[in-house]
């Protein structure tokens, strides 16, 4: 597959697939207790998969499932380098948000891996 073929999911389908879960966008964050919806993306080379496992294994005891794994070919020497990619759909509180969003920042720091938290409302 060329660089320019890949696949990346789009924006409006992910879109349309937090609307089918009747989840709007929220762009003022609360302080407040009540549990929020969240949208988790992270994306990792597939060499540094063992750095965020305790996270996603974590997210699996809570109940919580990918709304999408992916896994995208860069190069056809370098297998390490594919991307995967992992897109969860999380009702927590803003404290445990920032717990994890903590985590994630120690987690990838010193890779070429992100994380992106954004925040949805009921």
């Amino acid at each position: 597959m060329a660089f320019g073929e890949r696949k990346y999911f789009l924006k409006e389908e992910l879109v349309m697939r937090v609307k089918a879960l009747n989840i709007t966008y929220s762009k003022y964050s609360s302080m407040n207790e009540n549990k929020c919806s969240y949208l988790l993306r992270i994306v990792v080379p597939l060499r540094d998969f063992k750095v965020i496992e305790p996270i996603l294994d974590e997210l699996d005891e809570k109940g919580y499932t990918p709304l999408y794994k992916f896994r995208i070919k860069h190069f056809d020497n370098r297998r390490d380098l594919d991307s995967l990619e992992y897109i969860y759909v999380l009702n927590i509180t803003s404290r445990e948000a920032r717990d994890l969003e903590k985590k994630l920042s120690k987690m990838l720091h010193g890779t070429i891996g992100f994380f992106l938290l954004f925040k949805l409302r009921k």
